[in-house]
């Protein structure tokens, strides 16, 4: 890959199983992806309270690279074609497992992508917001869901937040999910046990 590329896209299909049947899609739902567990219980979130099987899902994952390159003087330019092409090979597969990981969480949770989209970018000359924001502007999808990472206050100032600028900037109703806390989790396992135990004993009784 050249060093001059802001952004690369991979984009492609889905395979679906011989017999299976397209629906009539009713609406486009860009769900935005990063290599964490967050957006893998986001994705879970999504079959359980917001997915139809009509819907034209879209999976959109962003890799950032940095090319090494080296200016020693304005005239004077080093650079490092191997090097850049080792970084950008591992960039490549890291993102690609991810996305092989998530179709396989989709088909668990009983959902299924009908698209991917992959964007390798160049740190120094594009950003995971801008590209998230390109791709949602050419195809305008009726939602856009991406999962909270919960920065802190000096780190939304300092780095910036995703998921608040593409609120200020995305043309298309966004959706921002925000994970529950260990505390959060721990509570509502509890009361979930204490249900089924209430159950149980209405059932004995």
């Amino acid at each position: 890959p050249s060093t001059n590329e802001k952004c690369i896209l991979y984009h492609g299909h889905f395979r679906r199983p011989a017999d299976s049947k397209i629906p009539e899609t009713k609406r486009t739902i860009f769900i935005c992806l990063e290599n964490s567990p967050y957006s893998l219980e986001c994705l879970e979130w999504c079959a359980e309270t917001i997915l139809c099987s009509s819907d034209n899902i879209v999976l959109l994952h962003c890799q950032e690279w940095s090319p090494v390159r080296m200016e020693l003087l304005p005239i004077i330019k080093l650079e490092f074609p191997e090097t850049n092409e080792r970084m950008y090979k591992s960039c490549f597969a890291k993102a690609s497992r991810f996305m092989q990981v998530a179709s396989v969480k989709c088909a668990t949770f009983g959902c299924r992508p009908h698209e991917f989209r992959l964007g390798i970018i160049n740190k120094k000359q594009h950003s995971v917001k801008n590209f998230i924001l390109e791709q949602i502007k050419e195809e305008k999808p009726g939602l856009v869901i991406l999962g909270a990472r919960g920065l802190n206050s000096v780190n939304r100032v300092f780095l910036g937040s995703t998921s608040d600028y593409l609120v200020h900037h995305c043309s298309s109703p966004i959706l921002v999910y925000k994970p529950m806390s260990e505390k959060m989790k721990s509570k509502a396992i509890l009361d979930g046990r204490k249900s089924t135990q209430k159950v149980l004993y209405e059932e004995k009784f």
